[in-house]
């Protein structure tokens, strides 16, 4: 086998992966506007919890020859996976407003329509992978719905 060269350049890749998620839980208030029988529009608001969760953090280190004819076989393309112990679950604040409005179609029956903008606040996570510290930043997050569903009045 040959050796190989001092001018041998190699390339570095380096990829992260991770699975978070986030859970609500939400006291609400909202106040009703009868403007007829059928049509009743409503305002809400409402303050919370997130609780933000990230598991399975990882990352993943390829390490190639930029130019194969001057590598050897040991050196052409090399892979190590470095798993992170950043993570874990985190709490932060959760608002809400809502807006819509329901429109009867049967004595006890609703058809509602409503917006509602959640705020989730952010979070960080320190973790450490061999000497590396890592600190993961979850921003906060605005998310804008458009729900609707079905109301059934009980008497």
């Amino acid at each position: 086998m040959l050796p190989v060269p001092a001018s041998t350049q190699m390339r570095d890749t380096m990829s992260e992966n991770l699975t978070s998620s986030n859970s609500t839980g939400m006291l609400n208030v909202y106040a009703d506007f009868p403007i007829s029988r059928f049509f009743t529009p409503y305002i809400g608001a409402g303050v919370g919890y997130v609780r933000h969760q990230v598991k399975g953090l990882s990352y993943s280190v390829a390490t190639e020859c930029v130019d194969p004819l001057n590598c050897d076989g040991s050196t052409q393309t090399q892979s190590r996976l470095i798993t992170n112990s950043a993570g874990g679950i985190d709490y932060a604040l959760a608002t809400a407003v809502m807006a819509g409005f329901s429109y009867a179609i049967t004595e006890n029956g609703k058809i509602d329509v409503g917006y509602r903008w959640l705020n989730l606040q952010g979070t960080t996570y320190t973790g450490r992978s061999l000497s590396n510290v890592h600190n993961l930043s979850i921003p906060a997050q605005n998310l804008h719905e458009l729900r609707v569903g079905l109301r059934y009045d009980i008497n």
